[in-house]
């Protein structure tokens, strides 16, 4: 009997990765800090009936830039064929990142990819599509 290799049915949850990061400036507990947000993370996911298949953090990470081993990790599954998860579950847009560019770039792999990002503490639930840069470079709802 053929395999639907990658093929969802319309009863399957949606697949998240969870992704956690903590700033470089906070110098107490930063580890205390991401798992709070993994904890937070999963609550929320739960709430939405997700199935989460894998969360990823970096720790007392600068959120310039794409080098950061969590993130390239998130990068890594997303491109694996046929598509791993749906959505990418973050506490707000800032955990990706602080950088536009680096913003702009892991967006687009991930909308490319057919990935949403997803927000359970930004100003409104929202997808990657809602994301606009601002001349503060930050990200903004439109």
């Amino acid at each position: 009997m053929p395999r639907n290799r990658g093929v969802r049915t319309a009863e399957a949850p949606p697949r998240a990765v969870l992704y956690a990061r903590s700033a470089t400036e906070i110098s107490t507990a930063p580890k205390a800090k991401v798992e709070a947000q993994i904890a937070r993370l999963r609550s929320h996911a739960q709430r939405r009936g997700l199935k989460v298949i894998n969360v990823y953090s970096d720790t007392a990470t600068t959120g310039n830039g794409l080098f950061r081993p969590g993130i390239l990790a998130v990068l890594t599954l997303a491109s694996k064929q046929p598509r791993v998860f749906d959505l990418l579950l973050v506490m707000n847009s800032s955990r990706i990142g602080r950088d536009v560019a680096a913003n702009a770039l892991i967006t687009k792999a991930l909308k490319s990819a057919g990935i949403r990002i997803e927000s359970c503490s930004d100003a409104a639930q929202t997808s990657h599509e809602n994301y606009h840069h601002g001349d503060n470079n930050k990200f903004r709802y439109q």
